[in-house]
């Protein structure tokens, strides 16, 4: 692939306002040709997916199937009596593994993640109204993906975690993964998390319809089914985009004119070219999906390039991109400020502190989290923040700055598309605290105040 080509795709990414990458990973003919990673991100650490799970989940429910235990055909009720037995919903009768797959189960609308904390998913998801026929209107819903993990256990008796383990990363030689777990299940819709090098070996083995290096791990016929057209979404307007990121959907995967592609929420992605035997990695802080898409199949293709450019001037273009703050003029140290009892706020901080260049943020249930901010500059280290549904020490890059007695800390979540900030404006017997994240599920942002202790 002409190196002109990568360079069009980044360069379209890095001036879309919308589309921010972390990195990206594209693969031609069984051959990494381009691996790039976007500072301060670290190259092949490991990345929440999000959504991308669905795809692996549905993985399980294939090899089920190629197994002999379970068909597609199969009603869902059937899985589940005693939570069916007296249920009033006639279309929950009529519901089959395979409007799960398709997102076709007869749900109106998914629910937010903020229902999934209520606990017993299972029964969550049949308290749901049920409007349409199974298969006829395309619904988008995670807690939809997660009764395919319920069924992978019922049938194995192994969590979806552990059956993947045995039969898909263990074939792929996948050893550094986190999957999180609700209730002792593994979720199945999301809480996947994977390094690119490991997302590639996916994308790879669905190139070749299922077999990894000589391994069968999951049939083509499966495959076949999973990755074309099994409803269209409705929902979907058309628009420029829509030739190139689709309005189709599979068995968990999302399918387009040219490919289909396994995506997760802010811009994670396994995109597969089956024609031009193209497989594309990437994560991302935060991206417009159908611009991302359109970005990338409009520049790999197989259409002729007039000319090229070398290997170095890709990589000069690449040196020069960064989230990173160049400039920390000012060399500023952190003085002490005290202790400060926080207003009530949705990160539950009851208390700040700021002791010799050790800011700490002292939780309701005790929990701490403590940032070096003695001067000015950034650095990596470790704190805790909610990364899919557990609150988790995670790596992140800070950068501190320092404006008289106001301090700004922007926290780059290393592992998630995460990126935080704090503006702590400390006065002589109050501080006004602020907490600002670019994409959440969970948090919308707040400002407070805390008074001196």
């Amino acid at each position: 692939m002409e190196n002109i080509r990568i360079k069009n795709l980044i360069e379209a990414c890095e001036k879309h306002p919308e589309i921010q990458l972390i990195d990206m990973v594209i693969m031609q003919d069984d051959q990494v040709i381009f691996d790039w990673t976007k500072p301060p991100y670290q190259k092949d650490t490991k990345h929440l997916l999000f959504s991308v799970t669905k795809s692996f989940t549905s993985l399980a429910i294939g090899i089920l199937c190629d197994q002999g235990k379970i068909t597609v055909d199969d009603l869902v009720s059937d899985y589940f009596k005693e939570e069916t037995k007296d249920l009033d919903k006639p279309t929950v009768k009529e519901l089959k593994i395979k409007h799960l797959l398709m997102m076709g189960s007869g749900i109106q609308s998914g629910l937010s993640f903020r229902n999934f904390l209520s606990g017993n998913w299972v029964r969550l998801f049949f308290n749901q109204e049920f409007p349409y026929k199974p298969g006829s209107y395309f619904a988008y819903c995670s807690l939809t993906s997660h009764m395919l993990s319920e069924i992978v256990t019922k049938v194995t008796g192994m969590t979806l975690e552990a059956f993947l383990k045995e039969h898909l990363f263990n074939n792929l030689n996948i050893t550094d993964y986190s999957w999180e777990h609700y209730e002792g299940k593994t979720v199945g819709g999301v809480g996947l998390s994977l390094k690119t090098s490991d997302m590639m070996k996916v994308g790879k083995m669905l190139l070749h319809d299922g077999n990894y290096e000589g391994t069968q791990i999951i049939s083509k016929t499966y495959l076949d089914q999973a990755t074309k057209p099994q409803i269209l979404k409705q929902n979907v307007i058309e628009s420029d985009f829509t030739p190139h990121a689709g309005k189709a959907y599979g068995y968990q995967f999302h399918v387009s004119p040219r490919s289909y592609r396994a995506d997760g929420a802010f811009g994670q992605l396994i995109m597969v070219f089956k024609k031009e035997k193209i497989v594309v990695v990437a994560t991302s802080q935060n991206t417009h999906y159908e611009a991302f898409y359109t970005a990338i199949d409009q520049n790999l293709n197989l259409k002729p390039i007039k000319s090229d450019i070398s290997s170095k001037k890709l990589n000069e273009y690449l040196t020069t991109l960064t989230y990173q703050k160049q400039d920390f003029k000012r060399i500023t140290s952190a003085r002490d400020f005290g202790n400060y009892l926080v207003a009530s706020n949705e990160l539950k901080i009851k208390e700040v502190n700021l002791i010799k260049g050790i800011l700490t943020f002292t939780y309701e249930d005790g929990r701490e989290n403590e940032f070096d901010v003695f001067k000015n500059g950034g650095k990596y280290g470790k704190s805790l923040f909610l990364k899919d549904y557990k609150i988790e020490e995670l790596k992140h890059y800070i950068e501190v700055t320092w404006e008289k007695d106001k301090l700004h800390m922007r926290l780059f979540y290393i592992e998630t598309p995460y990126v935080v900030d704090y503006t702590l404006d400390f006065k002589p017997t109050k501080v006004a605290l602020e907490f600002k994240v670019n994409v959440s599920f969970f948090y919308d942002g707040f400002k407070v105040i805390g008074a001196k202790i």
